[in-house]
């Protein structure tokens, strides 16, 4: 686990830290393997999906001879990328795009570019079944082919039923068909090549130290923190995700990006039912907290430079005061007063000493090195 695999996160991290509620609980640790390690739920779903077909491969040799280590392989190949061209637009992207237009967020034009794809794929077998019968004829009669086909067919059509595979497509959805959004700020996920492994690793290094920040800070703070809001969690969050921003910003390539990615990532946690519960207390949706995400990144932005600005010109207790005020918004909308700022005094100290001394920053770097 994470939260006590590395000691960048955790001696060094916060000092002096008070010994009361020191114990994470259960719950936040199963939440912080969400945060952290999805990247390995999906590296075990292929490892899943590859000894599945090596299953049927053998199946499809028994059967069929050795040339199905040819036929089989080329079948499932193209039934995989001609189901999910032909399927999933339909089974997933219609739903969606429904949802949308019904509200009046995207356009109708959008239901044209969800049927383009399907009858561009559908084509080549048209033709096949109209101008070249007998070739037609041999696909069907190669039954190794044809049960590579149906392997691939099957695994698109159940690929809705994983949690992974729907948000895998709600991010593609946004990809393709963002630009049917009738207010573009809606369209704001996954702005990073996922063959860009550098942006990646720093977008996981993110995640990582704003979490860690959250979970050392915030998550054994209840004794302190009077949360009155329904997603006081998740602002705590976003707070945190700004102030790991903030401390790691002279390392950071391509910052805007790193900052939606993270918001992006920290918002689908509603997704998770029971940890999803632990931060929002009202139901909601992925799409609804980025939304309510960003703002709230805007006005931490906001205040951050105003931190800046009072430590340029020496203020440093007026500096005090706003990061106070930033984790008080976390709480509540009613203004800061002294009983607040004596009570949030310590969570103060920890996040202030994590960006003074550079230890979240450290962190950001030792995690890039690896």
């Amino acid at each position: 686990m994470l939260l006590s695999s590395s000691s960048v996160f955790q001696s060094s991290f916060y000092p002096g830290r008070r010994n009361t509620n020191t114990r994470t609980s259960a719950s936040s640790e199963t939440l912080a393997a969400t945060l952290y390690d999805n990247h390995q739920t999906k590296k075990a779903m292929y490892k899943l999906v590859g000894l599945a077909f090596c299953a049927v491969l053998g199946i499809s040799v028994a059967m069929f001879g050795w040339t199905s280590l040819l036929w089989t392989p080329l079948g499932f190949i193209i039934g995989l990328f001609a189901s999910a061209n032909i399927i999933l637009p339909i089974l997933m992207g219609v739903p969606i795009a429904t949802s949308y237009v019904t509200k009046k967020e995207m356009r109708s034009g959008v239901y044209f570019a969800l049927v383009r794809a399907p009858l561009i794929w559908c084509i080549p077998f048209l033709v096949l079944a109209i101008f070249f019968p007998s070739a037609l004829h041999w696909i069907t009669a190669n039954q190794a082919l044809c049960m590579g086909l149906l392997v691939g067919f099957v695994a698109i059509l159940l690929s809705p039923l994983s949690s992974k595979g729907r948000q895998d497509f709600r991010s593609d959805f946004d990809k393709s068909y963002g630009r049917y959004y009738t207010n573009d700020t809606n369209f704001t996920l996954n702005y990073t090549d996922p063959k860009d492994k550098s942006q990646l690793k720093q977008i996981e290094a993110v995640i990582r130290i704003s979490s860690n920040l959250y979970f050392h800070t915030f998550s054994n703070a209840s004794d302190v923190l009077r949360l009155h809001f329904n997603d006081g969690r998740f602002r705590c969050l976003i707070f945190c995700l700004t102030a790991t921003m903030k401390a790691c910003e002279e390392e950071i390539n391509a910052y805007e990006r790193v900052q939606r990615e993270s918001l992006h990532f920290l918002a689908n946690i509603v997704n998770d039912k029971e940890r999803g519960s632990e931060i929002f207390t009202t139901p909601t949706s992925a799409e609804q907290a980025e939304k309510t995400g960003e703002i709230y990144l805007r006005e931490y932005v906001a205040m951050w430079k105003q931190y800046d600005d009072a430590l340029s010109d020496n203020e440093e207790e007026t500096a005090n005061d706003i990061l106070c005020s930033m984790i008080h918004a976390c709480e509540t909308d009613e203004p800061l007063n002294d009983a607040d700022k004596v009570r949030l005094k310590q969570l103060c100290w920890e996040v202030e000493f994590s960006i003074k001394h550079g230890s979240m920053k450290k962190a950001f770097i030792n995690l890039m090195s690896k």
